[in-house]
């Protein structure tokens, strides 16, 4: 893997008016910019990452296997149990 310089930058939780099947609706937003020097990576890999990375934060239960995470009340009882 090469070492990319990027630059992202997370905004703050805000209302915003949305259009959603021809209907303007009210949702939260979350503004998030990322900039990278193209000297090291083109433009469409870069969107490709950013496309796989807003689908995660659409719906991150599609990319996590729960199968092998252990549920957090098993967390817990290691942790009281020492």
């Amino acid at each position: 893997m090469y070492d990319v310089p990027v630059l992202v930058l997370v905004g703050e939780l805000a209302k915003r008016a949305v259009v959603v099947d021809d209907r303007v609706v009210v949702r939260t937003i979350l503004p998030i910019t990322a900039t990278i020097d193209h000297r090291y990576v083109d433009g469409w890999h870069v969107s490709t990452a950013m496309r796989a990375f807003r689908a995660y934060l659409e719906a991150p239960e599609t990319f996590e296997s729960t199968a092998t995470l252990p549920r957090i009340d098993e967390v817990d009882q290691k942790v009281i149990r020492g």
